[in-house]
């Protein structure tokens, strides 16, 4: 096992991870002090817990839309593979691109 010293909210954090998952540990902590930082300047210093909750519920709120998005595909894949390819094939585009934004803002530091 690892260990990944991290930065979060100014406070420096050891972490322990399999072998090799060190950067991609690095850039989530980065992503998460990032979206920290952000509610930090809006919200003012409102305690590490409390922006820890916000920023979890932000990055859970991602990721369920990126789960209902992928929904939606599979039921536009199966309804396509009956009407049409295109409408399909647009959707999925679509996705891709929301996929590439959120992986370039958790590998942006």
């Amino acid at each position: 096992m690892a260990t990944v010293d991290i930065l979060v909210n100014g406070r420096r954090h050891s972490l322990q991870c399999e072998d090799g998952q060190e950067p991609r540990l690095r850039r989530l902590a980065a992503y998460i002090d990032k979206r920290i930082s952000d509610l930090s300047n809006t919200q003012g210093q409102i305690g590490d817990v409390r922006l820890l909750l916000m920023a979890s519920l932000l990055v859970a709120d991602e990721l369920s839309d990126a789960y209902d998005e992928i929904k939606r595909l599979r039921a536009l894949l199966s309804d396509g593979a009956r009407s049409g390819d295109n409408e399909a094939a647009q959707a999925i585009e679509r996705v891709a691109e929301r996929i590439e934004t959120l992986a370039a803002r958790l590998e942006s530091p």
